[in-house]
């Protein structure tokens, strides 16, 4: 703690003087502010003589932290590490929670109401059309044309209004049409609407037939190489990492994918036709294969889903695979000790291997209906 002396100068005014410099103290002896080279500080002390105590911080000078290109390199790879993990584990959500996915059931729609006629608008036209070509001094003349002006404009009016509900009432008559076709099945509506339904499906699909109350649909689904080749995992001391997949691990998840897309492509089905009980669902898998010209067609999955039982089904504890799997007529392929997805073998099914000829002439495939490694 510094010491020093002071000497009164005038009543309330002290100059001190120590070996660290020169200060000035004003105030009264009991309680002084001292001001000087070392900053602001606070004496007290009783006749000629006092002592001090500085109040402020000594400031001090930190050298700037120097960090090394190897440590900011190391939290770059961090960092890098990081996003790797979070992005396998989103696509991994993606690619087997489709099912989870909620599809609102379809509606009766409703025309929308005619936009009121601009009444302001319209007598204001008329009335300018009127006047357009009497002079502004012709009061009466002027007079008389608004008021045959004003009742044109009503009639136009109610003409245009007349109009505007009759457009309305075509367009609920064309809506409750097609609701009606829909609730009957009929085979160009139920298609049109699936159509359009499954434009953003992450999994290309197509109506294919509706016949009764059962509609037929083919679904495209990717090769194998969707599946990432690392998953997310955690390391011995519980940090999280990725490590690589085996083939009994990817061949599983693909299938599980598979079945999420299938399921949720019955369920939309079900909500945008609220009339169809049954959906046949077939699943092809376009191939590229060095000895062919033509791209290849295979079918991977076939079966057949009731509504009765996708109303109670528990969308968050069910098991997609094994759904898909005992489900009516099912037909599905694991071969193997990895459990490969393979393609079908359709020699006993003519009506499906038909199906699949008719698919690959219109994407421009040959058909495999007779994989000579489906056993």
């Amino acid at each position: 703690m510094p010491f020093g002396f002071g000497v009164r100068i005038m009543p309330g005014v002290r100059i001190k003087a120590s070996t660290r410099g020169i200060g000035l103290g004003i105030g009264p002896r009991a309680a002084r502010l001292d001001v000087g080279t070392r900053g602001v500080g606070v004496s007290t002390g009783v006749g000629p003589f006092w002592a001090a105590t500085g109040t402020g911080r000594r400031r001090t000078r930190r050298r700037p932290t120097q960090r090394s290109l190897a440590a900011y390199e190391r939290e770059l790879k961090r960092v890098q590490h990081e996003q790797q993990i979070a992005e396998a584990a989103k696509k991994e959500q993606q690619l087997i929670s489709v099912h989870l996915e909620g599809f609102p059931p379809a509606q009766p729609q409703q025309a929308p109401e005619p936009e009121p006629v601009d009444r302001h608008a319209v007598l204001k036209d008329f009335t300018k059309q009127a006047v357009r070509d009497t002079p502004w001094y012709k009061f009466s003349e002027r007079r008389a044309a608004k008021e045959k002006a004003i009742q044109q404009a009503e009639e136009a009016i109610q003409k245009e209004e007349r109009h505007r509900a009759d457009a309305q009432a075509e367009e609920q008559a064309r809506l409750d049409e097609s609701w009606r076709k829909l609730l009957s099945n009929d085979p160009k509506t139920v298609l049109a609407s699936l159509e359009e339904a499954f434009e953003d499906n992450q999994a290309p699909a197509a109506p294919i037939n509706c016949e009764g109350d059962e509609a037929t649909l083919m679904m495209l689904y990717e090769s194998p190489d969707l599946v990432p080749d690392r998953k997310p995992a955690l390391t011995p001391t519980g940090k999280p990492t990725l490590h690589k997949r085996s083939k009994t691990e990817r061949n599983t998840f693909y299938a599980f994918s598979l079945a999420s897309n299938v399921l949720a492509t019955v369920k939309e089905t079900f909500a945008v036709a609220p009339a169809i009980d049954r959906v046949a669902v077939i699943v092809v898998r376009k191939e590229e294969q060095p000895q062919r010209p033509r791209p290849v067609l295979s079918s991977l999955y076939y079966g057949r889903f009731e509504r009765s039982r996708f109303q109670h089904l528990g969308w968050t504890q069910i098991d997609p695979l094994e759904e898909i799997v005992n489900t009516l007529d099912a037909l599905m392929l694991r071969k193997g000790r990895t459990a490969e997805v393979a393609p079908l073998n359709l020699s006993n099914t003519p009506d499906l291997a038909a199906v699949l000829r008719d698919a690959a002439e219109a994407l421009g495939c040959e058909p495999n209906t007779n994989p000579a490694n489906s056993g």
